[in-house]
């Protein structure tokens, strides 16, 4: 009896560091997302500023869709945590039912949703990237 007490014990401290550890990871990615899309935004605005002399800039449309890709990531990674605060909701709701639906994921659609909103975030972020390098290389 005292070896299955100990082993449940383990095995709820493990699940908690690993959860805890889920959302700790998911924390600084989103940090780490907004600060490099923000940052980005700044850098690049400096740089137009700065280096770019307006009258003869070329390729204007890949700084505009850079910054409206930077700015899109930005909103996906605030949506992302909306829709966090709302698939830990419906976990919870799952929890306190004692059952979860069989082919419903814990946290519902919403889970699906903050996932797809990681993916989405690092795309947006990797093409503002392209794009802003393009023309920053066509405009030095």
């Amino acid at each position: 009896m005292q070896n299955d007490k100990e082993s449940k014990n383990d095995r709820n401290f493990y699940v908690d560091h690993l959860i805890r550890g889920y959302y700790s990871a998911n924390f600084n990615y989103d940090r780490s997302i907004m600060t490099v899309a923000g940052g980005a935004l700044t850098v690049f605005v400096v740089f137009i500023d700065k280096m770019v002399d307006m009258d003869s800039v070329q390729c204007f449309p890949l700084m505009k869709f850079s910054w409206i890709l930077f700015a899109l990531s930005l909103a996906v990674i605030i949506f992302r945590h909306y829709s966090g605060v709302k698939a830990h909701e419906k976990a919870l709701k799952q929890l306190d039912k004692g059952k979860e639906k069989k082919n419903e994921p814990t946290g519902g659609k919403w889970n699906k949703i903050s996932e797809y909103c990681l993916f989405t975030s690092c795309i947006l972020v990797s093409f503002g990237f392209i794009l802003a390098a393009i023309f920053i290389y066509k405009n030095i």
